[in-house]
């Protein structure tokens, strides 16, 4: 069976009986090198995106947002899910560029999530 493949169903039985399932420390590199490869790759297009604007000459003219979902927990608090209340585990990326607004740049807030039932 290939490295993939184990970690594969490692994880399905890891994710059936978190936490009480201890985790090797080969499958947490592997868990944290396949979601670093992905933060990677994202981080690689919105350089593209940026790259774009700025060929074309619209990067002084265009609001670029950012917002994904919070990610995933990665050993900590021994969790390996996204279904926790940890502070770690609710927090969600929201990013604004306004390239006329240079007071804003390297701003950082909190901001808390809010649920709105209609």
């Amino acid at each position: 069976m290939q490295q993939g493949q184990r970690a594969h169903n490692t994880l399905t039985l890891a994710l059936t009986s978190l936490p009480q399932v201890p985790i090797k420390d080969e499958v947490a590199r592997f868990w944290r090198h396949g979601y670093y490869a992905a933060v990677s790759y994202v981080d690689s297009n919105i350089g593209k995106v940026l790259t774009a604007l700025d060929d074309l000459g619209l990067a002084d003219d265009t609001v670029v947002l950012m917002i994904a979902d919070h990610g995933y927990q990665l050993g900590e608090h021994s969790m390996w899910e996204k279904y926790t209340n940890w502070e770690l585990a609710t927090r969600v990326p929201f990013i604004v560029a306004v390239p006329w607004k240079p007071e804003s740049h390297g701003l950082v807030s909190t901001v808390r999530g809010v649920s709105r039932s209609i």
